[in-house]
């Protein structure tokens, strides 16, 4: 399940040693759930209790 995620500040993450996923500030995305705590520590996104996706 993926969530759905704005972006507050531009955000680097890194999925694996070859992948690298850049999001700016202002977009909205979503995200597996498995990658969503990562932005959500490094206060990049806009936490909403309505995040998950159908």
């Amino acid at each position: 399940m993926a969530q759905k995620a704005k972006f507050i500040k531009d955000f680097d993450y890194r999925a694996n040693l070859r992948v690298e996923i850049a999001s700016k500030e202002g977009d909205e995305k979503l995200i597996p759930e498995a990658h969503y705590e990562a932005p959500g520590t490094a206060w990049a996104i806009e936490v909403r209790a309505d995040t998950k996706a159908d």
